[in-house]
């Protein structure tokens, strides 16, 4: 069972979800009216001629030319022949205003400004004019100077304030004009909505009903006052009253001809039927917005209802509609300049572009938002939120928690429920997509608690669903099912059967685990019949597949087939890749299992296709890609074992590597898209045409359009850049046939596969593939590296014990267990002093192997080190995370510059604490304490001085200088960095610590997110400090941590540590390696030889030397040779004592002849 994704996007006009208390105010008065509508405008024309205007006059014809569908020029002739002045020229206004005519209609009404207006509307337009044409800030200076009474000049600054965001403002102000005008309908109406932004809705509901009472001869207004209403509720969860007060508004509009509050009707009951799950029926109504909104040039209506339109798409995940209905009401509100719809309208365009994995773009719409949000707290708390969900996705987890921080201080300001529900759920999802269940129900509770504020039934029985679901992935059935019929009853109570078919079903799930067979099979009946009732499909199939495993448990092949087959059938009609993978790998381990091999392997195929089709759009998105391919991890077990079983070796092993470091191999070939393609235009475009060829939500003939454009557009990339071919190819496997054809003459990989019962090794070398089982499965592994050292026998990434030589207690006895159950039949095939290099399975994935032991006896101790045959002695080793990878490496020509950048011996202060505050946003377990104090390492200025002198370094950086602006500086393009520094894991995380005393730039703390967004194309980066290897460790990705990250930057290889390392040996051994780097030894090679030399000198424990690996391309280094200081200093001491010398011969022979003479 996996959880339900949740909506990317929220309806528009969702302002907050602050429930209104011991408020009553639904209007059920009379709406007749002494005036009669639909107007007779040719009646209404002769009264005025005769009698003159009056407010009634002036208030029908606004109401008319608003709503007229007749030709404007017309409208203009009869205007014309009308009397009066100011009445005339601001109906002119209203027409020039439809005509998008905005400086002329801003210059018609500014024209009669110093005049006092009684009708108050008539300041509503200059406004709306003035924000139109940005002369704002011309009003605001011209009301100053103004003569206006207080009533018309605070009701003016209040509607100025409001169009800039700054409701608190506005609502002072609009009290102001009230207590000079207590009965006027518009500042009551004005004020009542300044309070809804503010959240306020007790009050502005008191000041709706106040100004209804006053709107008792005017039915355009009553309905505009009840569609406000009806938002009040529905801002308040309460959408059955809302869609019974919207429909009492549509009703209404459509008896009086009032086409622009139709409009809105259909609006809000569209948004209505997006929240029931009625797609085609919301879409109906927004599209009738759209058409009455164009016929009367409502440009304001019309923007509404296309964004809410593109909200609508979202629901289905049809994200290129969605953003064309974004993009036109975009263009609409651009020319209406309406800085606060668009605020709210590019975040949403933002987040469809977080959706589509353009991160860059998404940023640059959150940024504009910010920008138009102005003094709006709400827009700008959803734009810092936006940007925080980019940094997240990007796992640059400082500066995401920085602007979550600061939108939850301006949602607290403004008590913005919603957007703390918001931001908590969104958490929730993002935690519970990674597999910390217990962080995702710790922000789902936290959201439950805001929903349950509101008492919004919906938001409640999602979130108590979705903790649900979380229980059940951590196997805490008993309370997964206390939260199940939390939601149950819920969406039972208020109706809510998409739900309620949901939880039943997934109830279901739940009970066929516990093997409650006869229960589970009644929940599926009760779901199954509400998703018959009210179509969902979807809901339908997956109850199929919860009965087809409940058949398949109780041996009923056949119809677990049938309903199989159903479940499927319904999956491919709706394009649910997710459903449709379940369902073939269900019938391929049932036909498995039932000894149809032919059958099983073509039901294998088919879910291992769709799974590659969802994952392509994912690359960009790390951790949700990772965490995708994790949750499929089962299915390329189980067809690798089908592969074992058959003796199929070779399509076993490249299906176990194409398993492994998917997003690394994803990302690697991305960035050599990006260094090929210059023109980010076209790069995005590529992987949108990827994206919409396998969304499978578009036809087969829009499909083949955009085909046929993908192919003209690759083809004529490929005839200005040949290169891209291999990188266009997103589908193409690597073949053994590719990795052997790459291999050098003396290189041997060696993959490792391990399942319950078997370890599978593959050696692969340039002309030959062989394959060796072992009997022993993957928890016999885990106990033979764990009797190798306790280290091994923990999570390091998160235990905080420290390692030191007596902890590590190296057991020699083990480590030749290991080699003789494991490698002695293999390496028996390979050279001695050839390369190793090694493609571990997840069990090995922090072993290294230069230090098992290639012969014992009994009679020997297995802690004394010093006699001890390691295999380091008889072969190179070097890492790679999967064959994919190590091809890349191995063909990665990126350039540098040639430069040598060291830095290290940091000085870290306590002053910023910015990273230990990160443990909260996705920790599952506490990480080192806010006051954590890092000690000087003594010996890393003697380190970095000893291979400077080696390697004549173009940058040295240490003490204060070690910051990580520096880094980033001087970092790009050089050819080798070698950083000597702290680093740690906080919750799995890895992070380089620099100096934090003089960077204002950065906070001193280098993460895997910000290292992928520098291009840095060296050959070579060492991290010499504790645990740079690590990072969370991943059964398909592998470690995702430093190593990964600096390939995806272009570095073609990674030196790193496994666990902690001791500062003064280790400079003796960077010193060495570089030494040996420096006489033109390969990478490996000099790995190699640095190791032996350091066993030789100082040490033979392996917890001091095999610490550090290279991981990546050994190809050796072209290194200009540095001036050995011993040398010179020896060099200068002889020259200065053969100069002393010659100087006492002198002064002796001197002394001899003055003695003669």
């Amino acid at each position: 069972m996996s959880l339900k994704k949740i909506p990317i996007l929220l309806p528009l006009i969702l302002f907050s979800f602050f429930k209104p208390t011991g408020t009553e105010f639904i209007i059920t008065g009379n709406s007749n009216s002494n005036r009669n509508y639909p107007l007779n405008i040719d009646s209404l024309n002769t009264s005025i001629k005769k009698g003159g205007w009056n407010s009634h006059h002036l208030e029908d014809y606004y109401f008319y030319l608003v709503n007229s569908k007749s030709d404007l020029k017309d409208e203009l002739k009869k205007l014309s022949e009308l009397p009066g002045d100011s009445e005339k020229s601001f109906l002119m206004s209203i027409i020039l205003k439809r005509e998008q005519k905005y400086e002329e209609m801003f210059n018609t009404l500014f024209s009669f400004f110093s005049k006092q207006q009684y009708y108050l509307p008539y300041y509503d337009e200059l406004v709306f004019a003035a924000s139109a044409t940005e002369k704002v800030l011309l009003l605001v200076d011209s009301i100053k100077l103004s003569g206006l009474n207080s009533k018309n000049k605070n009701y003016l600054l209040g509607l100025v304030h409001a169009a800039t965001g700054e409701s608190q403002k506005a609502s002072a102000y609009f009290k102001a004009a009230l207590e000079k005008d207590s009965t006027n309908k518009n500042i009551l109406y004005q004020l009542s909505y300044a309070y809804r932004n503010l959240g306020n809705y007790d009050n502005s509901g008191k000041l709706l009903k106040k100004a209804y009472s006053f709107s008792a001869i005017n039915p355009q207004f009553k309905t505009k006052i009840l569609l406000a209403e009806g938002s009040l509720f529905f801002l308040s969860g309460d959408y059955n009253t809302a869609a019974r007060i919207y429909k009492k508004g549509l009703s209404l509009s459509r008896q009086n001809n009032d086409l622009q509050n139709e409009a809105k009707s259909y609006i809000n009951l569209g948004i209505i039927e997006d929240i029931n799950g009625d797609y085609e029926n919301s879409h109906n109504y927004f599209n009738k917005a759209v058409a009455i909104a164009s016929s009367i040039d409502d440009f304001e209506n019309l923007a509404i209802a296309y964004s809410e339109l593109g909200v609508s798409y979202t629901f289905i995940n049809n994200l290129i509609e969605a953003k064309k209905n974004y993009i036109k009401s975009k263009e609409i509100f651009e020319r209406l300049r309406n800085r606060q719809r668009l605020s709210l309208l590019v975040n949403n365009i933002g987040k469809i572009f977080i959706s589509l994995f353009d991160y860059k773009s998404a940023l640059g719409y959150f940024e504009k938002g910010i920008e138009y949000a102005g003094d709006s707290k709400r827009a700008k708390a959803m734009n810092l939120t936006g940007i925080a969900d980019v940094y997240a996705n990007l796992s640059n987890y400082t500066k995401a928690l920085r602007y979550y921080r600061e939108a939850r201080k301006l949602s607290s300001e403004i008590k913005e429920v919603s957007l703390s529900t918001e931001i908590n759920s969104g958490l929730g999802a993002l935690n519970f997509n990674l597999g910390r269940y217990n962080n995702a129900i710790k922000y789902f509770s936290s959201a439950k608690r805001f929903a349950e504020r509101t008492g919004d039934p919906y938001y409640q029985a999602d979130l108590n669903y979705k903790i649900a679901s979380s229980w059940y992935e951590l196997d805490s059935l008993e309370t997964a099912e206390d939260y199940f019929n939390k939601a149950l009853n819920l969406s039972q109570e208020n109706s809510i059967p998409y739900y309620e078919s949901l939880v039943l079903i997934d109830f279901a799930e739940l009970l066929r685990q516990k093997k409650d067979y006869k229960k589970a099979i009644e929940y599926l009946g009760l779901g199954e019949k509400l998703a018959q009732e009210y179509a969902f499909e979807y809901l339908n199939g997956r109850a199929k597949v919860v009965e087809g495993e409940i058949a398949d448990e109780q041996n009923k092949f056949g119809y677990a087939e049938k309903l199989f087959k159903e479940a499927l059938g319904i999956s491919q009609q709706l394009n649910e890749f997710g459903l449709q993978t379940e369902t073939y790998y269900l019938l391929a381990k049932m036909f498995d299992r039932k000894g149809f091999g032919e059958a099983a392997e073509s039901y294998y195929k088919s879910a291992i296709n769709l799974i590659e089709d969802i994952s392509r759009p994912l690359f960009e998105e790390k951790d949700l890609q990772i965490s995708y391919f994790s949750t499929q991890r089962e299915i390329y077990d189980s067809f690798a074992e089908h592969y074992l079983d058959q003796n199929k070796f070779k399509e076993a092993f490249e299906l176990i590597d194409k398993s492994r470091s998917r997003n690394t191999v994803q990302n690697l070939n991305n960035i050599k898209l990006e260094s090929l393609i210059k023109d980010q235009s076209r790069l995005n475009k590529i992987y949108e045409y990827e994206w919409i060829i396998h969304s499978g939500i578009y036809n087969d003939d829009e499909t083949d359009s955009v085909k046929r454009d993908y192919a003209a557009l690759k083809k004529m990339l490929l005839s200005k850049q040949p290169l891209l071919q291999r990188y266009l190819n997103f589908e193409e496997p690597v073949a053994l046939s590719d990795i052997q054809a790459n291999l050098k003459d003396d290189e041997n990989l060696l993959s490792f596969y391990s399942t319950e019962n078997k370890t599978y090794i593959f050696l692969i070398t340039n002309n030959s593939f062989q394959h060796f089982e072992i009997n022993e499965g993957r928890e016999k592994v885990l106990t033979y590296t764990g009797n190798i050292s306790p280290y091994f026998t923990t999570d390091n990434t998160i235990s905080g014990t420290f390692y030191n030589q007596d902890l590590f207690s190296f057991n020699a006895e083990a480590a030749y267990d290991f080699y003789e159950t494991f490698l002695k039949k293999v390496l028996n095939e390979i050279p001695e002093g050839e390369r190793i290099i090694v493609s571990p399975s997840s069990e090995l994935i922090t072993l290294t192997f230069d230090f098992l032991v290639s012969s014992y006896t009994k009679e020997e101790s297995a802690y004394n080190y010093r006699s001890k045959d390691y295999l380091i002695y008889h072969f190179n080793f070097s890492y790679t995370p999967s064959a994919s990878i190590l091809l890349h490496q191995k063909k990665n020509n990126f350039r540098n510059n040639d430069k040598v950048l060291i830095m290290g011996n940091p000085v870290i202060g306590n002053k910023k604490m910015e990273y230990a505050d990160r443990r909260g946003l996705l920790e599952e377990s506490g990480g080192l304490p806010r006051n954590v104090g890092l000690f000087p390492l003594e010996y890393s200025g003697e380190e970095i001085a000893q291979i400077n002198n080696l390697l004549d370094a173009d940058e040295v950086l240490t003490s204060n200088e070690a910051t990580e602006t520096g880094f980033k500086e001087n970092s790009e393009f050089s050819k080798i960095i070698h950083l000597s520094t702290h680093s740690f894991l906080f919750n799995k995380q890895p992070v380089i610590f620099f100096s934090n005393n003089d960077d204002e730039e950065n906070d001193g703390f280098l993460e895997a997110g910000e290292i992928v967004q520098l291009k840095l194309n060296s050959d070579l980066v060492v991290l010499s400090s504790c645990k740079s290897g690590l990072g969370t460790i991943d059964a398909s990705e592998g470690i995702i941590g430093m190593t990964k990250a600096f390939f995806e930057a272009g570095v073609k290889s990674v030196v790193v540590s496994l666990w902690e390392v001791n500062d003064k040996y280790t400079s003796k051994f960077m010193t060495s390696f570089y030494k040996k780097l420096s006489e033109g030894y390969d990478k490996d090679e000099a790995m190699r030889e640095a190791k032996i030399e350091f066993i030789k000198k100082y040490s033979p424990n392996p917890y001091f030397w095999s610490a550090f690996i290279l991981t990546g391309n050994t190809d050796k280094i072209e290194i200009k040779k540095g001036t050995d200081l011993y040398l010179l200093l020896a060099g200068i001491s002889l020259i200065i004592a053969f100069v002393l010398v010659l100087y006492i011969l002198k002064k002796t022979s001197y002394l001899k002849r003055a003695g003669t003479n």
